[in-house]
């Protein structure tokens, strides 16, 4: 089945075999839009996780079509809340904003950031991780107070949902970090958020799923 192809490639890009993946999910998808059906919500989920394999791999111009396609079809067919086009949203707008396309990116990833907190609820390590995702946007455009607030309390909330040394605790260490070290004069909340990157690195792995 379709769930079974997308979980199976998930599987295949966690361990790296990038190649079988994609073809797997090249072939899945080519499948679904020969057939009367094509436009559900597993064939967007397809596109998404081709979307994030081919940006793992330095594919952006490969990337950015599926990603476009994913959030169209999540739109279309469950509409603008619904948690996987609330997901698909925050995903193109990483995409965007590590594509150096910042402006392009905030609208999505505002939107992905505002709907949060009613799709996943308040403490959900998602609406800190998606507040977070919308905070270093702003760095970059350098709104930086805007950006301090959001990535302070996205960093205070994942910590609180996932533990001190979870990976994504780490990435939100790692945006105040950035967010400092372009800011004038504070260099020093720089250096003390990448000593809390350092120990997250240093400390063991806890155990669990993503």
């Amino acid at each position: 089945t379709l769930l079974t192809c997308n979980n199976y490639a998930s599987l295949l890009m966690s361990l790296d075999r990038h190649d079988e993946a994609e073809a797997l999910l090249v072939d899945s998808i080519a499948r679904v839009d020969a057939s009367p059906n094509k436009r559900g919500g597993n064939l967007a989920t397809m596109l998404d996780n081709l979307a994030m394999l081919y940006e793992d791999i330095g594919r952006p111009e490969d990337a950015e079509p599926c990603y476009r396609r994913a959030l169209g079809i999540f739109e279309e067919i469950y509409g603008p809340d619904h948690p996987d086009t609330v997901i698909a949203k925050h995903n193109f707008g990483g995409y965007l904003r590590t594509q150096g396309r910042a402006e392009d990116a905030l609208p999505l990833l505002e939107a992905a950031a505002g709907a949060a907190p009613a799709t996943f609820g308040e403490s959900s390590w998602l609406t800190a991780h998606f507040r977070g995702g919308h905070g270093a946007c702003l760095g970059l455009l350098g709104r930086y107070e805007e950006a301090e607030a959001l990535l302070l309390q996205s960093e205070a909330g994942v910590r609180a949902a996932l533990g001190d040394t979870d990976r994504r605790t780490r990435t939100a260490c790692d945006r105040l970090a950035r967010l400092y070290g372009s800011w004038n004069g504070r260099e020093e909340a720089a250096a003390a958020w990448r000593a809390k990157v350092a120990e997250i690195d240093g400390a063991p792995s806890p155990t669990g799923g993503k």
